[in-house]
C-alpha cells in the first residue's frame, strides 16, 4: 500500500520515484513475476513541490508557465478562396474594392454562423 502511495505522489508530482521491472522468486502472481505492480519501486524522493506540501519547506516559487496569449495568423488566401467558392457566402457577401467585403447588418449573424462552420472564430459579435 505504501509502495502505492509513491506512485501516487509521483502522478501528482509531489515525489520522483525510482522504478525498475519487478520481479520476485517467492512473492508473485500466477504467470507473472510479481506480486504487485509496485514491487519494482526502488527510492522515492520528494520534489520541492512534496518539500512545501509536507511542510518541510516554507515557500514554493512556481515555474513561470506557457504565454497567455499566442498571436493570431490569418491565412488570408484559405479565407479569399472561401468566399470565392462557397454558394452560401457568395450570398452574404458584398465584394467591394480593395479585395475587402461588405456584409448587410442582416446577414451579420447568418455570416459569422457559416464562417463557424468552416472552422473560423469570428470576429464578428453576435447580433441578437
Amino acid at each position: 500500500m505504501l509502495k502505492g502511495f509513491a506512485f501516487l505522489l509521483a502522478a501528482f508530482g509531489i515525489a520522483e520515484i525510482a522504478y525498475v521491472t519487478p520481479t520476485h522468486t517467492t512473492y508473485r502472481r500466477p504467470r507473472k513475476g510479481y506480486l504487485t505492480p509496485y514491487d519494482g519501486l526502488r527510492f522515492v524522493r520528494l520534489t520541492p513541490l512534496g518539500e512545501f506540501v509536507f511542510r518541510r519547506r516554507d515557500h514554493y516559487e512556481l515555474a513561470a508557465g506557457p504565454p497567455t496569449r499566442s498571436p493570431v495568423v490569418l491565412d488570408e488566401d484559405e479565407i479569399r478562396r472561401l468566399f470565392a467558392s462557397d454558394p452560401v457566402l457568395r450570398e452574404i457577401v458584398l465584394k467591394v474594392e480593395g479585395l475587402r467585403i461588405a456584409v448587410r447588418q442582416g446577414d451579420l449573424k447568418k455570416l459569422a454562423k457559416r464562417l463557424e462552420q468552416f472552422g473560423y472564430l469570428s470576429p464578428i459579435p453576435r447580433v441578437t
